[in-house]
């Protein structure tokens, strides 16, 4: 009994530790960005927390697929253009909220 009992506990822990909630950020103009060889990372002039994760000074943009360079694109645009932009987060890297979508407000 005490086995399956264990085992239980041990899968939920695995099952919660995976899941990650998706949130989503306030618009605002990008107020500095980071650029390094696997992720960037981007802070807006009006941050909000991201509960999961440890940081919260900035949302970073992973590099890890070609799929996300049109989204670091967009990003270089709307600070140059001093555009607002949201994200779309999920999960966390490196302590910090991971940005999945760029909406361009």
């Amino acid at each position: 009994m005490k086995i399956k009992y264990l085992l239980m506990l041990v899968l939920h822990s695995l099952v919660s530790n995976t899941v990650n909630a998706t949130s989503y950020s306030s618009a605002g103009a990008i107020d500095k960005m980071t650029t390094g060889k696997d992720f960037a990372r981007v802070r807006l002039d009006a941050m909000e927390s991201y509960e999961e994760c440890e940081k919260q000074d900035w949302y970073i943009l992973e590099f890890g697929s070609s799929a996300r360079l049109p989204m670091y694109s967009m990003l270089l645009a709307a600070k140059a253009s001093k555009q607002k932009v949201s994200f779309q987060l999920q999960g966390c890297k490196h302590g910090y909220a991971v940005i999945t979508h760029v909406y361009n407000n």
